[in-house]
């Protein structure tokens, strides 16, 4: 049984990598703090920008790198300063690519859409630097940029930060008037997490990774206001939604600790794409078909 790297295995969707992908691989889940809790699953803990962390990694001899560690706001401290949150997750995420590229195995990048986003954020210029050097670094790679994932929580799992899907879940279920920038017309297409491990592990099965880049996401795009349709249905609630602009929607942000308002103020920018190439290795359900997997959430 081939053996596998789980960076970033504590959030939602490294756990659930961990949960599916252990079923084929023998797996190990890097985590800095936060106990996984799943079978199957060998834990190490570890600061990936640790030179003494990268070393202990080398010695297994992993067959795949899934990098899925990520960072959108970090106090961490670093040389310049006067940095923002945001800046430094920037640096950090960086950071953290050039040690994967260290180990020097075969590596499964889960970007994020947000590449395509047309904002100067450091989020997004920190994904695109981290795409390039992979491309550039001489390593099989694979490249997948998951669309907006959402899915069940796991048992016995509690993350850090909260998964944005669970974030809107909460406040159809309590809130019965939701603000959205531009009333919710942009959309998105939203991918099942599990549908996403399945497409990280197609990648894998050839054993041989050809540099290929995917936009994974789900069936269909949505309206964010037809998304919000779709669970406010499902939870038996009245959700009247309220177009905002993006001053407002700025300044609120900055008062909430699992959002970053600048990444926020690109929810008016839609994300369709063409999962054709996708759907050839994989089967994807639409939201309407996986959001049922989100009423468990409270």
């Amino acid at each position: 049984m081939k053996r596998i790297l789980i960076t970033g295995a504590s959030g939602f969707v490294g756990a659930h990598l961990c949960r599916v992908l252990s079923r084929s691989y023998r797996t190990t889940a890097l985590s800095f703090s936060t106990s996984l809790n799943l079978m199957d699953v060998q834990t190490v803990w570890g600061d990936l920008c640790s030179e003494r962390t990268v070393r202990n990694l080398k010695q297994y001899e992993f067959d795949y790198i899934v990098h899925v560690a990520a960072k959108i706001r970090s106090n961490r401290s670093f040389s310049q300063e006067g940095l923002s949150p945001s800046e430094c997750a920037q640096i950090e995420n960086i950071k953290m690519m050039e040690k994967v590229i260290e180990i020097g195995r075969p590596v499964v990048f889960l970007s994020s859409t947000a590449v395509h986003w047309d904002i100067e954020h450091p989020y997004v210029l920190g994904r695109r630097k981290e795409e390039a050097m992979l491309q550039e670094s001489g390593l099989p790679f694979v490249i997948v940029r998951p669309c907006a994932p959402y899915g069940p929580p796991l048992l016995f799992h509690n993350p850090k930060h909260t998964e944005s899907f669970a974030s809107l879940v909460s406040l159809i279920r309590y809130a019965p008037i939701l603000p959205m920038l531009g009333g919710g017309e942009a959309y998105r297409q939203p991918i099942h997490v599990e549908d996403l491990a399945r497409l990280v592990e197609r990648c894998m099965e050839d054993g041989v990774l050809q540099g290929k880049v995917f936009d994974a996401a789900g069936a269909q795009a949505y309206r964010f206001s037809e998304i919000v349709s779709i669970l406010s249905k499902m939870l038996n609630k009245r959700v009247h939604i309220v177009s905002i602009p993006k001053s407002v929607l700025f300044y609120g942000a900055r008062l909430l600790p699992n959002f970053e308002p600048g990444l926020l103020a690109a929810m008016d920018q839609s994300e369709c794409f063409d999962v054709t190439e996708i759907e050839k290795l994989v089967s994807l359900r639409s939201f309407e078909q996986g959001a049922c997997d989100l009423l468990t959430i409270r």
